[in-house]
């Protein structure tokens, strides 16, 4: 028999056959660039979130769905590789 918490569960084939939308991947590549970028798209205010990073309300909803469903390792895959391209970009000089 189940337990309460394994009822709950919903369970996919393969999560990794997941394609994130390119508005999605966009909103993680601006989220890279701040501190702690996903714990603030994952609990801040969706209307501030979608101001700070400039991306429709939609879209930060859309990622939330990701993140507590069991696709949540994709967009946690993508987001640490947008951390790589920015670590890995020349710094940029200020004006």
């Amino acid at each position: 028999m189940a337990t309460k918490a394994e009822a709950h569960v919903v369970f996919v084939a393969d999560p990794s056959d997941v394609e994130l939308a390119p508005e999605i991947l966009e909103l993680l590549e601006r989220s890279a660039a701040m501190t702690h970028g996903l714990a603030f798209v994952h609990c801040a205010p969706c209307e501030c979130v979608a101001t700070a990073l400039g991306v429709h309300p939609h879209t930060v909803d859309r990622v939330r769905e990701h993140l507590d469903d069991e696709t949540r390792g994709v967009v946690i895959r993508a987001y640490a590789r947008a951390l790589e391209r920015r670590r890995a970009a020349p710094p940029v000089e200020a004006p």
